[in-house]
C-alpha cells in the first residue's frame, strides 16, 4: 500500500523539464494531498468520537430500559389485572408447551364481563386488599370465638338443667325472663362449684 509520504517523495523525484509550471503544479499537488489527509484525519477523528457517543448513548439507554423493568416487576404483580368498573380480578399465564416454560402474561386484556379493559395490579393494590381480606377475616375469627364462649356456657347450662336441677324449668317461675334464667343458672353454678371444692 502506497502511503502519502511515499506520493511526496516520487512527486518529488520526477525528472520534468525545466517548465516553471510543472514545478507549481507538483507542488499544488502535495498540498491538495496533505490538505485531504488532513481533512480524513479529522474525519476519521470525528467518527470515532460519534461512534464512542452513539456507545454511550447505547448503554444508556440499555441500562434505563433495565431499570424500567426492575421498576415494573417491583411496582405490579406479575399477571394479575383488575377491572376497574367491577373489580374482576384475572390472574393469567403463558404456557408454552414446546419448552414447558410458563410466564406471566402481562399483555392487555379485555375484561371477561365487557366492561373494558383490565388494568395491571400494583404491589400496593394487592397488598392494600390482602389486608382488607386479612382484617375482616381477624373479625370473622373473633366473631366465631365470642359465639362458641356463647355456646359452650349455653352447654353448660343445659347440662346444669338435664343433671335434674330443673326448678327453674324451661319457662321460668315467678315470670323470670330468659335472660333472669340464664343468670340464676349461672349462679347456681357457681355456687354448686364452690360447693364441689368444699367437699
Amino acid at each position: 500500500m502506497t502511503t502519502h509520504d511515499d506520493l511526496l517523495a516520487r512527486l518529488d523525484s520526477v525528472n520534468a523539464p525545466s517548465f516553471g509550471y510543472i514545478e507549481q503544479t507538483k507542488k499544488d499537488a502535495a498540498a491538495a494531498i496533505r490538505s485531504l489527509q488532513g481533512q480524513l484525519e479529522a474525519e476519521i477523528v470525528r467518527h470515532h468520537e460519534t461512534g464512542a457517543v452513539l456507545y454511550e448513548k447505547i448503554g444508556e439507554l440499555e441500562a434505563e430500559r433495565k431499570a424500567r423493568e426492575e421498576a415494573e416487576r417491583l411496582v405490579y404483580v406479575p399477571g394479575v389485572l383488575k377491572c376497574a368498573k367491577c373489580g374482576c380480578v384475572l390472574v393469567t399465564t403463558i404456557l408454552d408447551a414446546s419448552s414447558g416454560r410458563v410466564a406471566a402474561n402481562n399483555a392487555p386484556q379485555e375484561c371477561p364481563n365487557k366492561c373494558g379493559p383490565m388494568w395491571r395490579r400494583t404491589e400496593r393494590d394487592a397488598g392494600n386488599d390482602l389486608c382488607g381480606r386479612l382484617d375482616k377475616e381477624h373479625e370473622r375469627a373473633e366473631s366465631a370465638e365470642r359465639r362458641l364462649a356463647e355456646v359452650e356456657q349455653d352447654a353448660k347450662r343445659y347440662r346444669w338443667l338435664r343433671n335434674d336441677n330443673s326448678k327453674f324449668g324451661w319457662q321460668g317461675k315467678n315470670g323470670m325472663t330468659g335472660e333472669q334464667i340464664d343468670v340464676a343458672i349461672d349462679a347456681a353454678i357457681k355456687e354448686s362449684a364452690i360447693q364441689e371444692k368444699g367437699k
